[in-house]
């Protein structure tokens, strides 16, 4: 039996003021964000996320922001990252949070990126696809049996890997646009309400 998502919790938010609002509220302003949800544990390699980030930043100039949800459950140090890069005022956090809260998160945000080298299942791309959000995570363990097709999975977690996938994502609307109507229909199939 695998893992479920509550696709009536889990769904897309149309309602563009309400999301405004909450980006406003996290980060001052109404600017768009990559979102990270989970532990800030080793195999979810957040030192190369912010660093791939801040690359996006120093030769992009892309105008997001990078949100890490989760950080105040047990794991390792990123702060290092986020100074060696100079992007202090760039990355926010969360320690914990309300699903309803992430729910707005994840529709608020411009992609959800979760790099981890290993999982049982890897719920933050099943719920990010339940939102109608485009979702990046690494071709391994479960992610290619439930998102394949639809998140954009990455052969390994370096740096230029990461940040060639964020950018090849955020460069596409028409990719964008198909993962946003693909991802609630394959959420859909795991929803637990639906096993009779």
């Amino acid at each position: 039996v695998p893992e479920g998502v509550d696709t009536q919790l889990f769904r897309p938010i149309e309602d563009r003021q309400r999301l405004a609002a909450w980006r406003t509220a996290i980060f001052g302003e109404d600017v768009p964000f990559i979102l990270f949800v989970g532990k800030p544990t080793k195999r979810h390699n957040l030192p190369s996320l912010i660093r791939a980030f801040g690359l996006l930043k120093q030769e992009q100039k892309i105008p997001h922001k990078l949100l890490l949800i989760g950080m105040s459950l047990p794991g390792t140090s990123f702060e290092h990252a986020i100074a060696e890069m100079g992007i202090d005022r760039e990355v926010f956090t969360i320690g914990h949070t309300s699903h309803d809260d992430i729910v707005l998160a994840y529709n608020a945000a411009d992609l959800l990126i979760y790099p981890s080298s290993y999982e049982g299942f890897g719920m933050p791309i099943l719920e990010a696809m339940a939102c109608g959000k485009p979702a990046i995570s690494i071709d391994n363990t479960a992610f290619p049996e439930f998102s394949k097709g639809i998140a954009h999975l990455l052969p390994d977690v370096e740096v230029n890997t990461l940040k060639t996938g964020m950018l090849a994502v955020l460069n596409d609307p028409a990719w964008q646009s198909e993962m946003a109507k693909a991802g609630p229909i394959r959420a859909a199939q795991y929803d637990w309400r639906l096993v009779t």
